[in-house]
């Protein structure tokens, strides 16, 4: 299964060297894999870009932690403090996103 990325806003780009912010929503499916969801941020970042920072605000009762080095967006589960099992249903779940990148 797969997440949805819709890139919201995107702000600045100076001349010496470009820094580009992203807003963007992320939509879960109904079977969440252990690990996390591949984010596939490169689809709304421009070619080449390196992510710097990301940061997930935190929705009905999950809070969400970015893995920078496999590019996978992890589901916690706030009440216990443990990533989200295997194949849960989250398809109700909407996270905003913040990405920096350069």
């Amino acid at each position: 299964m797969a997440i949805t990325l819709t890139n919201a806003e995107s702000h600045g780009e100076r001349p010496n060297q470009p820094v580009f912010m992203h807003r963007a929503t992320v939509l879960f499916d109904t079977a969440y894999p252990t690990g996390g969801e591949t984010l596939g941020l490169s689809s709304i970042l421009p070619d080449g870009a390196n992510v710097i920072f990301v940061a997930a605000e935190h929705q009905a009762g999950y809070d969400f932690v970015y893995d920078y080095a496999n590019d996978k967006l992890k589901a916690i589960d706030m009440a216990t403090d443990a990533e989200v099992t295997n194949a849960t249903n989250l398809s109700a779940v909407t996270a905003v996103i913040f990405v920096i990148a350069y």
